[in-house]
């Protein structure tokens, strides 16, 4: 599920916010990352302004400054578009069977 809403404004700020606010329901986030890694990774936690990886390249985790948002003129070594921050999750049927 992309969590990040068509309507609602995108800031830097509210890209980290929508992202720990998942971390706290227990949700890992899958980011991809545009700029310095150009890959793929999950994030699994968040600490002193760090968000902390669970990478298969074996990223441990990324500054929360040096994250921005995806733009010509952004600065930031790591940058997200909108589509580029996602979430699952597991929820169980009355059945004891899995949806995903």
């Amino acid at each position: 599920q992309f969590i990040v809403r068509r309507r609602e404004p995108l800031t830097r700020r509210s890209a980290i916010s929508i992202i720990k606010q998942q971390l706290r329901f227990g949700r890992p986030v899958l980011l991809i990352l545009w700029g310095a890694y150009d890959h793929v990774t999950v994030v699994a936690g968040y600490r002193s302004g760090r968000l902390i990886l669970f990478d298969s390249a074996g990223f441990k985790w990324i500054n929360e400054a040096s994250l921005g948002l995806q733009h010509p003129s952004s600065s930031k070594c790591h940058q997200l578009t909108r589509t580029s921050v996602i979430t699952l999750s597991v929820k169980r049927r009355h059945s004891g069977t899995l949806d995903w």
